[in-house]
Parts: C-alpha cells; structure tokens; sequence
C-alpha cells in the first residue's frame, strides 16, 4: 500500500448499507447514553453436509453468516465489540448442528451492551431478523429490513419499505464509488476487527 493506493476487500456486509439502517443510524446520532441491543435471528436449518459447516468453505454459520450481524451491531452503535460471551445448545450435527444455536453477549467499548440470539431450530414462517434497541426513553424495533419504527413517549416514526431492503445495491454502488476514488472513507480494520469478534464468539463456546 502506498500514499496513492489503498487495498479494498468488501466482504459482503450488505446490511450496513440498508435505506433501514441509515434511517437507525439518524435516529441514533443525537444518542446520549449508551444503548441496549437485542438482535433476533431466526436462521433456520441447514444440514451439518452443507458447505457453510464444512472447514475449507463455510468453516460454521458463525465465521460464514454471523459475521453480517457482528457488522450491523458495531455499524449501528458506532461502537467497536470489546468483549464476548457465548453459549449454545449441544448438538448432535444431526437434528441440531454444533454451533447453530447460540446466545451471544457483546460488551461495546464505549458502554453499550448488545445480545445476539442465533437459531436454527426456529420456524422460517415467522420473521427472520428483528431488532430492538433501547436508549434515551426511546425504542426502534426492525423487522425484516421491510419496517422499521421510532417510539419515543407518545409519538412514533415509521419507515417501510415496498420489499426487502437489504442493501445489496448500495453495497456494490458504495464498492464502485471506492475503487473508482469518489469515496475515500473505507477502513478495513472494520473488516478486520468484524472477523476477530467472530474467533471470539467460536473460542467462548468451545
């Protein structure tokens, strides 16, 4: 690397980029204390022959998806994940595979607390991600990325959308816009740090 290049991995953290959580991430900039995040997701089932268990692909569903929900925390908090702790259900890697099913606590380093529940033996019929933070006397709950909304008292804001917002548009946009130096504002130690969290998580359960 030098003064006029910079390497760029994008890694596929598309949920940063949602119209959602950019709408969070308003609500959240005048934060005064820090926050309580509860993140829910309802993965589903997915065979221990799968190539997301298998150790020269996926590895386990923690380094292969959990990572996307490490990124959106840290995104949304504008804070970094200092400390871990994890537990999970046993399994047999047949009906219940190692590692599915997990509860996560994750200590930020300037003061909030965020919890992630990782399921696999849930029911893909209801919701898969929900979201809930609490600060200020104010609550956004998520669902989806299709609605999210604002409680503060008696008054509340909402945002939808049509469909499923994801962010995978903006995120190839963003990564255009970065190659080609009309961004200059991407840090890989984001990248980096997301993937030392994860290590973390698969070190406190095992």
């Amino acid at each position: 690397e030098t003064a006029k290049t910079k390497t760029i991995i994008v890694v596929g953290h598309n949920r940063r980029f949602s119209s959602h959580t950019q709408k969070i991430k308003t609500w959240l900039k005048n934060r005064v204390n820090p926050a309580v995040l509860s993140y829910h997701v309802n993965a589903g089932f997915v065979p221990r022959e799968h190539w997301v268990h298998a150790d020269r692909e996926g590895r386990s569903r923690i380094i292969g998806e959990m990572t996307h929900f490490i990124d959106f925390i840290q995104h949304l908090l504008h804070e970094k994940i200092i400390s871990v702790f994890g537990k999970r259900i046993a399994g047999d890697d047949a009906s219940i595979v190692n590692n599915d099913n997990v509860i996560v606590s994750f200590q930020c380093e300037h003061g909030s607390i965020a919890s992630l529940i990782y399921a696999s033996m849930g029911n893909r019929s209801v919701p898969r991600e929900t979201l809930e933070i609490f600060f200020d006397e104010k609550i956004i709950t998520s669902t989806d990325f299709c609605v999210t909304e604002l409680i503060a008292g008696k008054q509340s804001e909402k945002f939808k959308t049509s469909r499923q917002a994801l962010g995978y548009d903006t995120e190839i946009e963003t990564f255009i816009d970065y190659v080609s130096g009309k961004k200059n504002d991407y840090d890989m130690n984001d990248v980096i740090h997301t993937m030392r969290v994860a290590f973390a998580i698969e070190k406190s359960l095992s």
